[in-house]
């Protein structure tokens, strides 16, 4: 079967995308169903403690409760995370050299996963299903899940990427110090000569 370049990337895209979202999904209901209580992984830092997410991470959009009933604001998160799935998507899918290794298009299909398992989870559950709590002494990094982590790693990863090809890019690029004169100022020069 001869596939087209489109073809190959719609299907390694849609295998990336979909293995990381079922996963996340059935770790989600593992979570949501067993979670009664915490469970300690490491003492003093790392605990699996159930909640259920109505905001954004890091609870960006709390402002909003003033003046968005909560049906409305679940509608404007979904919508949000998926105009984020749908940009991460058409750049996986854009054919710009800035892209242009399949190193660059790998974490954005983890930022699609991501996306895509809290926004199916908000449909499907009125609010997304977050258990994983990292802590030491008084502080506390906020309860997340396994599509945040998709999202991040998938965002830090290609931050990297991006750094390093442009500074790669600037390296090889020549740096002209003197600028030739002008075409028409060659002729002056040789004409007053």
């Amino acid at each position: 079967m001869n596939l087209s370049p489109l073809a190959k990337r719609i299907i390694i895209f849609a295998l990336i995308v979909v293995s990381f979202l079922v996963l996340d999904l059935i770790v989600k209901d593992i979570a949501a169903t067993t979670l009664t209580e915490d469970v300690v992984v490491i003492p003093g830092f790392w605990s699996f403690h159930l909640t259920f997410n109505d905001d954004m991470g890091f609870s960006l959009l709390r402002f909003t409760d003033s003046f968005l009933d909560k049906n409305a604001k679940k509608v404007f998160i979904i919508i949000l995370q998926f105009i984020g799935v749908g940009i991460a998507g058409y750049f996986f899918f854009s054919r710009g050299k800035f892209l242009s290794p399949w190193t660059k298009r790998l974490p954005l299909a983890l930022i699609c996963a991501g996306g895509l398992g809290n926004a199916i989870d908000r449909i499907i559950r009125g609010h997304v299903v977050d258990y994983v709590l990292w802590y030491v002494k008084g502080f506390s990094w906020p309860v997340f899940n396994l599509a945040d982590t998709y999202s991040v790693v998938g965002i830090i990863i290609l931050a990297i990427l991006i750094i390093f090809t442009e500074r790669d890019k600037k390296k090889k690029s020549p740096i002209v110090t003197e600028v030739p004169p002008a075409p028409e100022e060659t002729q002056n020069k040789a004409d007053s000569e």
